[in-house]
């Protein structure tokens, strides 16, 4: 009887003592924690923006004066930056709108082309994409009317349209010689 009466009174003494819910730690002591954390994250991704924008600079330095990299870049010409293989010309292609190969939908694609070209001894390269313009834009209206939205779409595949055309604009230049053309830009591509 006495072991009961223990208990009982044990139990009523628990009653009459009001706990924390929380195990006994106090708000601040919930709480700090989670400020901590959030402390050391914004500290850290203020770090690495910084130091990224630190280290983002340029490998080589150049002067300060836009003067002299001009006359810096002149006294550095070498018999190798001469060479006519080496220089490199741009040439603009009229703007071509096709109709897209879509089932059902009515869909155009406009593009413009910019062609980066090699300057040779024998020929210069602007005249001949000049005098077969007329060609690579045919080959360009047919090609491009073939495609479907899809072949279109994304840069994988506007990177694999680009190769197709530079494949085949310098195969309709120099047929079996050396490619008058180095690479192929998009200057302006759009689809409705």
């Amino acid at each position: 009887m006495a072991d009961e009466e223990k208990a009982r009174q044990s139990r009523d003494h628990k009653r009459d003592k009001p706990e924390d819910e929380s195990g006994g730690k106090s708000f601040v002591g919930r709480l700090l924690p989670w400020v901590v954390m959030i402390v050391f994250v914004g500290v850290s991704a203020g770090a690495g923006f910084g130091l990224g924008r630190i280290f983002a600079g340029s490998a080589t330095p150049g002067p300060a004066d836009p003067n002299t990299a001009k006359t810096a870049a002149a006294d550095k010409t070498s018999p190798a930056d001469n060479d006519p293989e080496k220089t490199v010309l741009y040439e603009d292609l009229p703007t071509v709108v096709a109709t897209l190969n879509e089932p059902g939908l009515t869909r155009y694609l406009r593009v413009t082309l910019m062609l980066k070209l090699f300057q040779k001894e024998n020929a210069d390269s602007k005249a001949v994409v000049a005098g077969k313009s007329a060609e690579l834009v045919n080959w360009l209206n047919l090609f491009l009317a073939s495609q479907t939205l899809e072949d279109v779409r994304g840069d994988r595949n506007l990177r694999r349209l680009q190769m197709q055309i530079l494949d085949a604009f310098n195969q309709t230049l120099a047929p079996n010689a050396k490619p008058l053309i180095k690479e192929v830009y998009f200057k302006d591509i759009a689809i409705q």
